[in-house]
C-alpha cells in the first residue's frame, strides 16, 4: 500500500534463470492512470521503455522505479511489466510479464460538504464544498466537479466556474484549505430524495472526460419535503397608485394535526404606500414603528 502522491520505490529485478545468456532484454512499464515523474517536469507517466541489453545466464539486473502516484483512498492501482528478449541463435522473441498491485491507504485532498439534509421544493439550497490538502506534495491544478440532480437550477457560486459544473481550486500544498459555496433552486415532489456528486481531482487530457485522476468523492443527498405550512398572497384586481388596495394573505395547515399559536408576519416597504392607511383585519394589527 501507498499513501497518494506519496514518492514510490519500486525494486525491479530482472533475473536470468535460463541455461544460456539473454540479449536484448528490454524492460516495458505501464503505469495507472494519476502517475507522474519524480523529477524533471512532473508530467504524466503512461509507458516506459528500458533497454537492459545482455543478461548472462545466472546473472541479472535491476531497475529502480521511482514515481508519484495519485488515486482516491482505498482505490487500488496496477502497475504492468513486461520483459523481451531474445538468445543467441534465434530470431524469436521471449517474454515475460508480471502485475504489480497496489492500494491507495489515503488521498492527497480531503473533501467535505456542507449541505441541508431537508429542503421544501422551489427553496434556494446552498453547497458548501470544503477541500483540505493531505499530501506531502504540491498537488496541482486541484479541480472541482459537481453533477446537479434533476430539478436543480444552478444560480450562483462564491468561485466562478470554469464552465457548467466545474471549478478550479489552483495548487495546493500539504495543510492548504479551500472553500466555496454552491447556490441553486431545487424542485421535487414530496419525499423525493435529490443527489449532488461532488468530485476533486486534475483536469484530464481527455476531451471526453472532465477529471484525470479523482483523489476524492463524495455523494450527499437533500431530502425534499412538504412544508407543514402554506402560505401565499393575493391582490384584488390591479393595483392604482393613489387608490386603496386590497391584498388577502392566504395560509393553510397541511398536516393532519391541529396547529397552534400561529402567526403570520407581514412586512411593508416602498415608497409608494402610505403608512395611515395600512388596515389589516381578521385579528391583525399594524406596528407603525417597524411597518
Amino acid at each position: 500500500s501507498n499513501s497518494s502522491g506519496e514518492e514510490l520505490d519500486l525494486g525491479i529485478s530482472v533475473v536470468n534463470q535460463n541455461r544460456t545468456d539473454l540479449e536484448n532484454v528490454t524492460l516495458f512499464i505501464d503505469y495507472p492512470e494519476g502517475t507522474t515523474r519524480i523529477d524533471g517536469d512532473k508530467s504524466d507517466l503512461v509507458h516506459d521503455k528500458i533497454a537492459l541489453g545482455t543478461i548472462n545466464k545466472g546473472h541479472s539486473k535491476d531497475y529502480a522505479l521511482r514515481a508519484l502516484m495519485f488515486g482516491e483512498k482505498d482505490s487500488i492501482k496496477n502497475i504492468t511489466m513486461r520483459v523481451e528478449y531474445t538468445v543467441k541463435g534465434s530470431n524469436a522473441v521471449f517474454s515475460k510479464e508480471k502485475n504489480y498491485e497496489m492500494t491507495i491507504n489515503s488521498s492527497p485532498l480531503l473533501l467535505d460538504i456542507d449541505y441541508p439534509n431537508e429542503i421544501n421544493s422551489g427553496q434556494l439550497v446552498t453547497l458548501g464544498v470544503n477541500i483540505t490538502s493531505n499530501s506531502t506534495v504540491v498537488v496541482p491544478g486541484a479541480l472541482v466537479k459537481v453533477e446537479f440532480p434533476y430539478g436543480f437550477t444552478y444560480k450562483d457560486s462564491t468561485l466562478k466556474p470554469v464552465r457548467d459544473g466545474l471549478w478550479s481550486i489552483g495548487d495546493l500544498k500539504n495543510g492548504d484549505k479551500k472553500s466555496f459555496k454552491i447556490t441553486g433552486q431545487l424542485v421535487g415532489q414530496n419525499m423525493e430524495d435529490r443527489s449532488f456528486e461532488v468530485s476533486v481531482g486534475t483536469l484530464s487530457t481527455d476531451q471526453n472526460k472532465d477529471l484525470d485522476t479523482t483523489f476524492a468523492s463524495s455523494q450527499v443527498t437533500v431530502g425534499i419535503r412538504r412544508s407543514f405550512f402554506n402560505l401565499s398572497t393575493e391582490a384584488e384586481g390591479d393595483p392604482v397608485l393613489g387608490q386603496t388596495s386590497n391584498i388577502t394573505i392566504l395560509w393553510q395547515n397541511t398536516l393532519p394535526e391541529k396547529l397552534v399559536n400561529n402567526r403570520v408576519k407581514v412586512t411593508l416597504s416602498g415608497n409608494v404606500y402610505d403608512r395611515t392607511r395600512v388596515l389589516p383585519n381578521n385579528g391583525g394589527y399594524y406596528r407603525s414603528s417597524d411597518n
